[in-house]
């Protein structure tokens, strides 16, 4: 009795699987015996003919993973930072199958931190620097995909800049402002203004000249300024 096994390759899904046993003589009778499990890999099949003829053979049922589509996830990505303040931004990619192909990041839609050299199971973006002049948002996007084209899914990261607001300090006769001096007395005005983001443009000192007119100002660029 001759058997023939076909249909051993399979495709894990989660469900179980069979192989085909055809014999010669075509009408004789067996019991086979098909041993599997939930996992990847080889399983013996096996079948005994039985009655008027009597017979055995055996094959391997080989149960195969498809590919899997790689995830991506952030590595770096702050969610505020300030205006003139550098920040890196990188992604990492994972692939089940060991056949991660990039992990590539946009910055407002385009090319920003891109990775293109296959590395297996797990591989990264490469870790650049941003900065903005300006308060606002800005966007990145971040995906991975593997050798066999499969891709993750795209996920977004939106990084707020602010600015602050800068800081005046002014004193009088080198004493904090509100401080008293003597009619007629010669007066040291001075006011220091700080810009904790590096972007002051103007500061503004006022004063009252005493003989009821108008408050005065002096408009300046950034620093540290002395008025006697």
């Amino acid at each position: 009795t001759t058997f023939s096994f076909s249909n051993l390759s399979f495709n894990y899904d989660g469900t179980v699987k069979t192989a085909t046993v055809t014999r010669t003589p075509s009408n004789a009778t067996y019991t086979a015996d098909l041993t599997k499990g939930p996992a990847v890999g080889p399983y013996t099949v096996s079948a005994t003919a039985t009655g008027n003829y009597s017979g055995s053979g055996s094959a391997t049922l080989v149960i195969i993973q498809p590919n899997r589509s790689p995830t991506v996830s952030w590595v770096n990505s702050p969610g505020t930072v300030y205006v003139n303040q550098w920040f890196n931004v990188q992604a990492k990619g994972d692939d089940l199958d060991g056949n991660i192909s990039y992990v590539d990041v946009w910055k407002n839609g385009q090319p920003f931190a891109m990775n293109g050299f296959p590395n297996g199971f797990t591989q990264y973006s490469d870790n650049n620097s941003a900065m903005s002049t300006t308060p606002g948002t800005i966007t990145f996007t971040a995906q991975a995909g593997d050798t066999a084209g499969a891709t993750s899914a795209v996920i977004t990261q939106t990084v707020t800049i602010i600015n602050r607001p800068p800081t005046a300090v002014t004193t009088i006769n080198g004493v904090s402002a509100n401080a008293s001096v003597i009619f007629g007395q010669s007066v040291a005005l001075a006011s220091t203004v700080l810009d904790p983001d590096g972007n002051l443009t103007l500061a503004d000192i006022w004063w009252d000249q005493g003989n009821g007119s108008a408050w005065t100002n002096t408009t300046m660029t950034w620093g540290s300024y002395a008025a006697n």
